[in-house]
């Protein structure tokens, strides 16, 4: 039995990071639904106990903040190698979301050399996980929302070369998951075809919702 089961089993209180691209306010202005997701999880896992970091893009203005909850912002790490001037000239919006996940893990690894994080869980969306590759002190679930691949097959999107090399580069990022999460059967079902990610590979967990928004 792992750290992660045995906490669970004695309902001890976790370290949980959640990391956001968007700005997560109850208000639902200027953000999706990745954002709306973080805020009501990041909320709920507050206050069933547990001590919960959320990690947004620097410059990010949180106008509706739960004072339990650590804020962190994260910018840009540059990826350095040989190839880097290359990468950037040929691929820069896929180089520029790689320094970002970049500067996230390294982020999460000084707050773990402060105080043991228990798990990670980052969104597919924009390949964030990309440079989370493991072995990590922590394991990473990546939680699917809606990949990029599948926002274009339902919108019937017309395909480019530009197009197939972001969703290899997403699709790259989410084999650094160590499990995976999914709101629904049928998007878990999708991912079969897009991703080669068996089902019982998924854990399907409905996105919460906020309670006292139905108590009228």
């Amino acid at each position: 039995m792992d750290r992660i089961q045995l906490l669970i089993l004695f309902k001890i209180s976790m370290n949980i990071v959640l990391i956001n691209p968007e700005y997560p306010s109850k208000s639902g202005r200027g953000h999706g639904g990745i954002a709306t997701y973080v805020y009501t999880m990041a909320n709920a896992l507050c206050n069933a106990g547990h001590r919960v970091h959320v990690l947004v893009r620097e410059g990010t203005i949180i106008n509706d903040k739960n004072m339990k909850i650590r804020y962190h912002e994260f910018d840009n790490s540059p990826i350095r190698s040989s190839l880097s001037f290359l990468s950037r000239r040929l691929n820069g919006d896929i180089y520029w979301e790689k320094g970002c996940s970049k500067a996230a893990l390294e982020l999460i690894l000084k707050l773990h050399e402060k105080s043991t994080v228990d798990i990670v869980e980052i969104p597919e969306y924009q390949g964030l996980a990309s440079q989370f590759y493991r072995p990590l002190p922590f394991p990473v679930v990546i939680n699917f929302h809606t990949p990029t691949v599948l926002i274009d097959n339902l919108n019937n999107a017309k395909l480019s070369f530009e197009k197939y090399k972001w969703y290899s580069y997403e699709k790259k990022a989410i084999r650094n998951g160590t499990a995976y999460k999914c709101p629904s059967h049928s998007l878990t079902n999708k991912l079969k075809s897009f991703y080669s990610i068996l089902s019982e590979q998924v854990a399907v967990i409905k996105n919460p919702i906020e309670p006292d928004d139905y108590n009228s």
